[in-house]
């Protein structure tokens, strides 16, 4: 029992060794003319415990909310933060999504999905670190739409306002990743266009966020790893099994041609230079491209020229690694070396452990 706990019961006993036990037998009809003074003395030891209840109560409640101290942490409009998703797959898949403090890798704020949504199956995050995109798509088994929403939480990591973009619902059902221009204005997402299990096809997807205005393209094959440079014109993506050739390209959206065939060759070929490629990143300008690849005894992440599909650098390797995610303002990458998760800083190359409690590992992370 806690003290506060102990102090009620003491004044609940002291309160009520004032009640006599007349004034608590049930009260005659009152005669005529029975005055307001006696009835308030009937009253009035059962109106002091009342008031003992209340206070004490009171005290009670302030105690619990002070329990719960205020959070204050150090924050300001540096501070970054992490959005987990659910799990793709297993018991989980219906979680809340989770705002995550990289550092301590405590959950600060759970996202639950609106009305109409089973699930949220996809994020991208922007520069400024307080918007994101959420999309959400029907529960297993269920018919619905898949919708795009924007989130922006606050420099604590608390849920400001979570709203449903224009455009309306998607076209199809989404498949892969969704991303984001570092400015929040653009968005790249691909819908399933398949005409049977043995021809695959997408329809690559870009989307103004303030007006909802899309712009697709039918692809045949696989389109991954989409990246958008931060005003949201230039995007990369890596496409597989496409008649056109295997391989990473970097596109001008604003000029794009409608047909695919005309897109000429891919920039840098898959299989290559990049061994096997994993993920893939434009820098903010457009100009270079972040690609983490893999081969059976190493990982590498490192920089190419689009222009000549050139490896120019390379910023990590190691036996093995695997980046979740990297943040829209090109600085910061969420990285596991073996058991070991790491937030890295790439300007100065300097790598800070995160202590994972569950809320990131086996989940679809944005920075």
């Amino acid at each position: 029992m806690s003290q506060i706990e102990d102090r009620l019961g003491r004044a609940l006993d002291a309160a009520a060794e004032t009640v006599r036990p007349e004034d608590l037998r049930p009260l005659a009809a009152p005669e005529a003319g029975t005055s307001r003074r006696r009835a308030a003395r009937q009253w009035a030891p059962v109106a002091a415990v009342l008031m003992v209840v209340m206070v004490v109560a009171g005290a009670v409640l302030v105690t619990r909310q002070n329990d719960q101290a205020p959070d204050k942490r150090p924050v300001s409009a540096a501070t970054r933060y992490l959005l987990a998703l659910p799990p793709a797959e297993g018991p989980d898949v219906h979680d809340r999504a989770r705002i995550v403090d990289p550092h301590s890798g405590r959950s600060l704020q759970e996202v639950s999905v609106p009305r109409g949504v089973g699930r949220w199956s996809g994020a991208a995050g922007t520069a400024d670190n307080r918007t994101f995109f959420l999309l959400g798509s029907p529960g297993d088994g269920e018919d619905g739409p898949d919708r795009l929403y924007r989130l922006r939480i606050d420099d604590r990591g608390r849920t400001v306002a979570l709203d449903r973009l224009p455009g309306g619902d998607l076209p199809g059902m989404s498949v892969g990743r969704l991303t984001a221009s570092a400015d929040g204005g653009t968005l790249a997402f691909t819908v399933d266009a398949s005409k049977g299990p043995d021809r695959p096809g997408v329809a690559l997807t870009v989307q103004k966020v303030a007006s909802g205005h899309r712009r697709a393209w039918d692809l045949t094959g696989y389109a991954e790893y989409l990246s958008l440079s931060a005003d949201g014109r230039r995007l990369a993506f890596a496409w597989f099994s496409s008649p056109h050739g295997d391989g990473v390209r970097v596109l001008d959206v604003d000029t794009l041609a409608g047909d695919p065939a005309a897109w000429g060759r891919p920039v840098v070929s898959v299989p290559g230079p990049l061994d096997e490629v994993r993920n893939l990143w434009l820098r903010a300008d457009g100009r270079s491209l972040l690609v983490e690849s893999a081969q059976t005894s190493r990982a590498r992440l490192v920089e190419v020229a689009p222009a000549t599909g050139a490896v120019t650098g390379t910023v990590l390797e190691r036996t093995a690694f695997n980046v979740f995610c990297r943040s829209a303002d090109g600085r910061y990458l969420l990285l596991t070396t073996g058991t070991k998760m790491q937030w890295l800083d790439t300007r100065g190359g300097r790598a800070v452990p995160v202590r994972d409690t569950g809320n990131v590992t086996g989940r679809e992370v944005v920075c």
